[in-house]
């Protein structure tokens, strides 16, 4: 077993995985607001065709979390670890490439699993090295990476692909993946020490050696939530040309993560002391408004009326959520539950441009966005069905 926690937070290891985590998020999202308008350019293809490269990355990470969840601890989490960098950095330097659409694909499939392994490893590890008394403040403080990565990758990757082109913005994301490379390197990752016994169950092959089933209830909710994410993510930017909004667009993803860096550790604490439904509810809430603002975004004031509610909203959600899904299980199950998480999230996500970018021939950007806010409608009526039933009853 991994040693105890200290009551510290902000130690040297947390400081390493939280700069991995972030560099790590700061190459998807550099490519990822970018991904369906480099299609369409480059390769002439439709809206729904320009969804599949941007979902072809998660599918790959949906593949990897699969496998990753288990044998992280088989084969041991730094091992694992150093070779999904190592694949990133690869993956990242084929994007210079000239591999024609169906080439893309496959490296967006490849980066995909490398993303997938990474992203599985170092916020189950992490977990190791937070209080438990402090779980979810101390979670919300390690994907505030993520969140900053956020703010800084989409309006990098939209800056650098429209003022010096798409081949400089993939040299950028190389060096950001060798970056990358060099503090997975350093870093110290908490192994789970297991019995004889254990490591006979992980070799065995049953659904519960690839997905907790005691995260489950909460992490489905990340389907739903996956799915509005994602119509953000992959059409804000084709959205914002089409509406004369490219400059309010460019300052979305700040306005977000600046309200995530000032709410999310609140949330955390609340979450810690009130539960998981004083933070879910409301947040689910905030996050169907910040949908329903930008369909009707027809100035600048109502985009980053989005983007900030967004912060509070789906950036309350995406860390409360992990918190809730690492408290389901024991210690010693904690990758199967950061895995069934992410992969609940990916699934959604990787659904949603596909299934959004084919609503918009028919309904628009504003209609689609109608869509998005509807199906996170639908998990919070899930939420409150299930999860939040559930925790409702455990809290007394």
């Amino acid at each position: 077993m991994p040693s105890p926690p200290p009551h510290r937070l902000w130690t040297a290891g947390f400081v390493l995985m939280w700069a991995g985590q972030f560099l790590i998020s700061m190459n998807f999202y550099l490519l990822m607001t970018v991904m369906a308008l480099y299609a369409m350019e480059r390769f002439g293809t439709d809206e729904a065709l320009a969804g599949v490269a941007t979902s072809a990355f998660i599918v790959g990470a949906v593949l990897a979390r699969l496998l990753t969840g288990k044998y992280m601890e088989l084969l041991g989490r730094r091992r694992v670890l150093l070779a999904a960098l190592v694949l990133l950095a690869l993956c990242a330097a084929a994007y210079l490439l000239d591999t024609g659409f169906w080439g893309l694909l496959v490296v967006r499939v490849l980066n995909g699993v490398g993303f997938g392994m990474a992203t599985t490893v170092l916020p189950a590890s992490v977990q190791a090295l937070i209080p438990a008394h402090r779980r979810g403040e101390g979670t919300g403080y390690f994907m505030l990476s993520t969140t900053l990565a956020a703010a800084l990758g989409p309006l990098a990757g939209l800056s650098l692909s429209t003022s010096v082109g798409y081949d400089t913005l993939f040299g950028v994301c190389a060096a950001v993946a060798l970056l990358g490379l060099a503090v997975g390197a350093v870093t110290r990752v908490p192994e789970l020490s297991l019995s004889a016994e254990q490591r006979a169950g992980l070799r065995s092959f049953s659904v519960g050696q690839f997905v907790e089933a005691r995260a489950l209830p909460v992490s489905a909710l990340m389907l739903f939530v996956g799915v509005g994410y994602s119509a953000v993510l992959s059409f804000l930017n084709p959205f914002a040309v089409q509406a004369d909004l490219v400059g309010p667009a460019g300052a979305y993803f700040v306005a977000y993560a600046v309200t995530v860096l000032v709410s999310r550790p609140f949330a955390g604490r609340l979450q810690d002391r009130r539960g998981d439904n004083a933070v879910l509810y409301p947040s689910l809430l905030l996050f169907v408004v910040a949908l329903l603002l930008l369909a009707a975004a027809d100035s600048p004031f109502l985009v980053l009326a989005s983007g900030t509610v967004l912060g509070v909203g789906y950036g309350a959600v995406l860390s409360a959520a992990q918190a809730a899904a690492v408290r389901s299980a024991p210690l010693t199950r904690v990758g199967l539950s950061t895995s069934t998480y992410f992969l609940c999230m990916d699934v959604g996500v990787a659904l949603g441009p596909m299934l959004m970018g084919a609503l918009v021939p028919a309904l628009g950007y504003r209609g689609m966005y109608v869509a998005a806010a509807a199906v996170v409608a639908l998990g919070l009526v899930y939420y409150a069905a299930v999860p939040g039933t559930q925790a409702r009853r455990a809290a007394g």
